[in-house]
């Protein structure tokens, strides 16, 4: 899992890695207008309005927590040193840098838009 998100330029591209292989393209969030306020998640057989501005930090949030947990449980020498600096440099960036935070929020947002089938 973590050497795969390393061996491309997973700052692009991980919360996309982590939309297909962990939450396997996730059919139980949709976004149906981009410019909107809220978003809707299926909880309890029913589709429910959430606002987006809560749901896509946490959803950043725990992806970010899974690979930094990943990578601190498993990073025995596993990793080359540019991967291994390459995340450090990442994991500083992310807690000190709220525009990172935010560009990551905002393109899961618009992934989550692309994916939302609109029937």
């Amino acid at each position: 899992f973590w050497y795969l998100l390393c061996a491309f330029n997973w700052r692009r591209n991980a919360h996309t890695y982590i939309w297909r292989n962990i939450y396997k393209g996730n059919r139980s969030i949709k976004i149906s207008n981009i410019n909107g306020k809220f978003l809707q998640i299926y909880e309890n057989n029913a589709w429910v309005h959430k606002a987006k501005q809560e749901i896509i930090p946490a959803i950043v949030d725990k992806s970010y927590d899974m690979i930094d947990d990943c990578y601190n449980d498993n990073i025995d020498d596993v990793l080359p040193p540019i991967h291994d600096k390459r995340f450090k440099n990442f994991q500083e960036d992310y807690e000190t840098n709220d525009k990172l935070k935010k560009q990551l929020c905002k393109k899961t947002e618009l992934m989550i838009f692309n994916k939302t089938s609109v029937k």
